[in-house]
């Protein structure tokens, strides 16, 4: 090929993958932006719906943090964070059966893995909670 030809198809190239890199860097500046764009390209991430999730709760919008949780829970139902966080989330919402149900089923489904990995973001009153509503399933 000539050589102004391979200079155009660089050129085309430099420009092209200079556009998309800004586009792609004005979304990193919003998270709400990036992780609604992360989740969309990638239906299938747990941890985006995870991290919107967390972005959500942040900002106080517990409706969409809520559906963001349940959504990263549905793709991977073993993911232990994304249940502690809907917890989180359900007891923030005034919930406070329902915040305590979700941690109990999933202490249920993952005994000897949910108190080691996890590091408990809830509030004390839940915790107390909790631990009262555990004193019945751990057997004497």
């Amino acid at each position: 090929l000539p050589y102004r030809l391979w200079i155009s198809i660089f050129l085309v190239l430099i420009l092209f993958y200079g556009y998309t890199t800004i586009r792609r860097n004005l979304e990193w500046r919003d998270p709400v932006k990036f992780y609604e764009s992360l989740t969309k390209k990638s239906a299938y991430s747990f941890a985006g719906y995870n991290n919107l999730g967390l972005i959500y709760e942040e900002k106080k919008l517990y409706g969409e943090a809520q559906d963001a949780f349940e959504r990263s829970i549905r793709i991977k139902p073993d993911f232990l964070e994304g249940h502690l966080n809907l917890a989180r989330i359900l007891y923030k919402k005034g919930k406070v059966q329902e915040a305590i149900n979700q941690c109990l089923q999933t202490i249920k489904d993952n005994p000897p893995n949910f108190f080691a990995t996890q590091s408990w973001r809830v509030s004390m009153p839940m915790k107390r909670c909790m631990f009262r509503q555990l004193q019945n399933l751990i057997p004497p």
